[in-house]
């Protein structure tokens, strides 16, 4: 674990961040494509 601790705590959160973030885009861009069907299917 001696590589974590060279790597500075920021750069852990940067990844967290950048994982949440992306995961964020995906999952409103499945709801958006959700409600698009719905109202062309109406």
């Amino acid at each position: 674990m001696r590589v974590f601790g060279k790597m500075s705590r920021r750069n852990i959160y940067y990844i967290f961040f950048a994982m949440g973030f992306s995961a964020l885009i995906f999952y409103c861009c499945k709801l958006y494509n959700m409600y698009w069907e719905k109202r062309i299917k109406k």
